[in-house]
């Protein structure tokens, strides 16, 4: 037996294959889009019209059926497009629900 065929039969086996990251997804907790409350508003507009690229920020935002966070630097902000990239990370102002500014880069 070739030492690559003896390794082989070491693997773990994975007969229903997926079904753990499908129960990881059924764990997954869900939650409702909360409603921006007026003044919440104001404060995440008044923050975003300072944001520029290479900014550090830490964001929690609604992504799909839950709220997350993430922590990073600005690539773009797109202001009439109501977008801000994050770490690669396209988000929609409209998802935004809290933004920490962490640092600045005015080198640029």
């Amino acid at each position: 037996m070739s030492d690559r065929m003896r390794a082989r039969q070491f693997l773990p086996f994975d007969g229903l294959r997926g079904y753990g990251d499908l129960l990881q997804e059924a764990e997954r907790e869900r939650e409702e889009k909360r409603t921006l409350s007026e003044d919440r508003a104001k404060v995440l507009n008044a923050i975003m019209s300072r944001v520029r690229r290479k900014d550090r920020l830490q964001v929690v935002f609604y992504d799909e059926d839950s709220y997350c966070t993430l922590e990073g630097t600005v690539e773009t902000v797109d202001i009439p497009g109501r977008r801000l990239c994050l770490q690669g990370r396209d988000i929609p102002f409209e998802d935004l629900w809290e933004i920490r500014e962490l640092g600045k880069d005015r080198k640029s």
